[in-house]
């Protein structure tokens, strides 16, 4: 049971930390260094009246003020930076340090309860001089880094980022570092060009920097021009295999060449022999014939004539054969057609037999073995130079990589240059991969039929144009060129079609969101072909996050769980090779709020006088803006301002405000308010007294201050400059309105004045003094003069008393014929020596009192004796007890 207590103790004490400040109406306050501070109580007027009579507030259990009967007692570190407000209790801090920062508590001892209450206060310097640094300002995409550094002064920072309106949050290429106050973009592109703010907040103020713009360099890109775009040369993947290909066709072909070369060597040496080399023709027959691509022609159809000139060899065909002209040594000869010339080394049938070949334009090109083996070796290295410049350049053509549109056209330009003397064309040959385009030569220009009428052969340069594109035109273009110098100039590039981007469009699940609780997609859809997409915020580029989520190749962006900070115009950017469009913008609003719901006062005082008029003020950070509706007693009243006119003191009380968001179904209801509203005192300020003469230490004296009408009224007494504070003496009674001062003394006479106050007005009484009856005491008598035979001697008496005392004279007890407080004896004798006393009577008091000296008066040269001056002024006072009544009235001066 004991420890079910101990819990439930446990929960009130932490239910009490938490849920408010007791009497206090904030359990935290938050102020600005220089500013001030309001700790109001929750205390109202009640009927009947509840009157403070003990206040004591403390800082981390030091204390400040005490406040107890009219004495108002802060510590002196607090003497002139604080002010008490009696009604109730609160207490107003000014000149704001961080030093005042901690928990601050405050008893209350009332006529009906003892209260009690506690807060923090936290002290903030207040940002200011935001100021943004970098690293950089000039900078080139995708090779620089940029840091950006804020700076403010201030206390308990945060910073915020932002690019343009959007919020700046981290990413792979985007780092927050030193408690977000530096960013650090790697790898900048082009949408990170700004302008870039920092925006540093506390919990009571907040700053933004000036803009700061990052120029950045970049490009060339999607340069537009009317014929194909270009791109840089390289040597991808495709080229790099086609290098391996070739070498391995080339080692191959070599080793073929190599042992076709020593087989037909070893034929020959057979034949040599008288054997006779059988081949296979079309009718079945086996005989030795010379290859022709058209039919064979056998050894025994070619007789061989004479040896006419230079080892030339003369051949005749024996049958008619369709070959029309047989071409030796690629040139016609003069003789009949059926004449060839053909070298050889030796009268006898050609041993290595002659390689016949019909051309498209029909002549019979006639070859030796060895001539074949010489072609082989040309086409290796016609080969090899072709796969080289696939990787080391575009040849005699300008681009290795052309782009271009559907239906657009292309131009596929020579480097042939004019030279002196001038080389002309003779042979060029325009292949698509293994089709064939255009042919041209001295003879003919052929062009393929699925190319007329779509291409233009420029004949000075070797350039092709090639127009009405389809994506089929896509692929790899090859050019031989032979020139006049004999030199053969080959060229290759690649050709790619796009389909142009258009109708770019945006689909979105829902434009309307709320914060921290919907995310939203967004789907970029368009035509074209190759596209790549890229999605903007106003002008800064989305890059993916923990919350951004870029997908199916970037065409859909999602957003989870969105802040205020994603509203902006989101926009598509699609591009390709040839051609980019953006499409038409989709605004996102996002919902928020209400938060920070706070009031403002006009004008902001704690107390108002009756028949004033005042304003309060409601806001919040709501989007869309938020719904007001004012909670007070007797309050419906809507919109974000409630005006009171002529305020009366019932509508004293507690006003605060409820904050409501239609889209995101969240309210807040601000701090309260407390207004106070009083009425001024009248000026008819009377203050009364019982008596105003009194006996010393034995009568009482009573004061009383009043006004006709006010509230909240306080009292203040004063005697003289000093303030009249409570003792054993001094009481303060009935709200410090009436001063009872006990047992009078002569320091109390005044004036005494009344100071009464309330938070709006203030007045001081006419002043009123006492007078106090008292004596006659504290007795003095002085002898002047020598005391020698035939000198004059005078003596001075005076007491304290209150009217003035009357003095009188005795000589050795007899009254003498003096008064006041002056005795003068001249040319005295020694007769005149003995006690001599002065009396004093008080005729109110009805009290005397008395002091002597024994004067004794020598000779010349005679030392005077000492006397027991008290012993003699008690024998006197005695002595003149037993004659009072012979004493005559006395006059100021005597003389004897």
């Amino acid at each position: 049971m004991n420890l079910l207590i101990l819990l439930c103790v446990l929960c009130v004490t932490f239910t009490g930390l938490c849920e408010g400040g007791g009497v206090l109406v904030d359990d935290l306050l938050n102020a600005t260094v220089g500013g001030k501070v309001l700790f109001t109580t929750k205390l109202t007027p009640q009927e009947p009246p509840v009157t403070i009579t003990v206040v004591i507030w403390k800082v981390n259990q030091s204390k400040i003020l005490s406040f107890s009967s009219g004495s108002n007692r802060p510590t002196p570190e607090y003497e002139d930076r604080i002010t008490l407000f009696i009604s109730s209790g609160s207490l107003e801090l000014r000149n704001l340090a961080l030093k005042d920062s901690g928990y601050y508590s405050v008893d209350l001892i009332t006529s009906d309860a003892d209260k009690s209450g506690s807060t923090r206060l936290m002290i903030y310097e207040p940002v200011s001089n935001v100021m943004i640094t970098t690293s950089s300002p000039d900078l080139v995409e995708f090779i620089s880094s940029v840091r950006l550094s804020c700076s403010s002064s201030g206390s308990s920072l945060s910073f915020l980022w932002l690019n343009g309106s959007s919020e700046v949050t981290a990413s792979d290429r985007v780092q927050f570092t030193d408690g977000g106050s530096k960013l650090t973009i790697f790898n900048v592109t082009r949408y990170d060009q700004g302008p870039f703010r920092c925006r540093v907040v506390n919990p009571v103020s907040n700053g933004t920097s000036d803009p700061v713009f990052l120029f950045l360099s970049y490009g060339p890109g999607s340069v537009q021009i009317t014929g194909p775009l270009k791109q840089p040369p390289s040597c991808n993947a495709g080229c790099i295999a086609g290098i391996i290909i070739a070498c391995c066709l080339i080692v191959g072909l070599c080793a073929g060449g190599l042992y076709f070369v020593s087989r037909r060597r070893k034929q020959r040496k057979h034949l040599s022999h008288g054997d006779t080399r059988t081949v296979s023709t079309g009718s079945g027959r086996q005989d030795n014939v010379a290859s022709s691509s058209n039919q064979d022609v056998t050894y025994t159809d070619i007789n061989v004539l004479k040896k006419r000139d230079g080892g030339t060899v003369q051949l005749e065909l024996e049958k008619n054969s369709e070959y029309a002209e047989v071409k030796v040594n690629n040139r016609l000869p003069a003789a009949s057609s059926t004449d060839a010339n053909v070298e050889q080394t030796n009268e006898a049938a050609p041993q290595s037999g002659a390689n016949c070949a019909r051309t498209d334009v029909s002549l019979l090109i006639c070859t030796s073995q060895e001539e074949g083996t010489m072609n082989l070796w040309f086409l290796l290295c016609v080969f090899c130079a072709t796969f080289t410049g696939l990787c080391e350049g575009f040849g005699v053509l300008v681009d290795d990589l052309l782009n271009a549109t559907v239906g657009g056209k292309v131009l596929f330009t020579a480097k042939l240059t004019p030279k002196d003397p001038p080389v002309t064309i003779q042979t060029v040959i325009w292949n698509f991969g293994i089709l064939n385009i255009v042919n041209f030569n001295a003879l003919m220009n052929a062009t393929t039929p699925g190319y007329v009428g779509r291409i233009t052969f420029f004949t000075s340069s070797g350039s092709l144009e090639l127009r009405n594109l389809a994506q089929s035109d896509s692929g790899d273009y090859n050019v031989n060129i032979l020139t006049s110098d004999l030199k053969n100039q080959p060229g290759n590039t690649k050709l790619m079609i796009y389909e142009p981007v258009s109708n770019v469009t945006i689909t979105t699940s829902s434009p309307d969101l709320i914060e921290f609780i919907n995310s939203f997609h967004l789907s970029c859809s368009s035509s074209g072909s190759s596209l790549s997409f890229h999605w903007l915020n106003g002008s800064s580029e989305v890059t993916a996050s923990d919350r951004v989520q870029l997908t199916d190749g970037g065409s859909k962006l999602t957003i989870l769980n969105v802040t205020r900070y994603d509203q902006g115009t989101y926009s598509c950017l699609v591009v390709n090779p040839v051609s980019n469009s953006t499409s038409d913008p989709v605004f996102l609003s996002v919902s928020f709020g209400p938060e920070k719901t706070s009031l403002n006062l006009s004008p902001s005082q704690l107390y108002h006088e009756d028949g004033s008029n005042v304003s309060l003020t409601c806001s919040a950070d709501s989007r869309p803006p938020a719904h007001f509706q004012w909670i007070g007693d007797k309050l419906s009243v809507s919109g974000p301002e409630l005006k009171l006119l002529n305020i009366k003191m019932n509508q004293t009380g507690n006003y605060s405000c409820e904050a409501s968001n239609n889209k995101t179904h969240r309210s807040q209801t601000s701090q309260p308010v407390f207004i106070s509203v009083l009425r001024k005192f009248e000026s008819n300020l009377v203050q009364t007294a019982n008596q105003t003469d009194f006996i010393e230490f034995n009568t009482s004296a009573v004061a009383s201050c009043s006004v006709s009408s006010g509230s909240s009224l306080s009292f203040l007494w004063m005697n003289g400059s000093s303030e009249v504070t409570a003792s054993d003496r001094v009481q303060l009674t009935d709200g410090n309105s009436s001063l009872t001062v006990v047992n009078v003394s002569r320091y109390d006479p005044g004036p005494f004045r009344c100071r009464v106050s309330n938070p709006i007005s203030n007045g001081t009484s006419d002043p009123v003094n006492f007078t106090i009856i008292y004596g006659p005491d504290n007795m003095a008598l002085i002898v002047n003069g020598s005391l020698s035979v035939g000198s004059n001697l005078t003596m001075h008496c005076s007491a304290q008393s209150n009217p003035p005392a009357q003095l009188s004279w005795t000589f050795r007890g007899d009254s003498l014929n003096a008064t006041g407080p002056l005795l003068e004896l001249y040319g005295v004798t020694e007769d005149q020596s003995g006690p001599y006393s002065c009396v004093a009577f008080n005729n109110h008091t009805n009290m005397n009192s008395s002091i002597g000296s024994l004067v004794t008066i020598t000779k010349s040269g005679s030392k005077p004796q000492a006397v027991n001056v008290w012993l003699l002024s008690l024998l006197l006072s005695v002595g003149f007890l037993f004659s009072l009544q012979d004493v005559a009235v006395p006059s100021v001066h005597g003389r004897l």
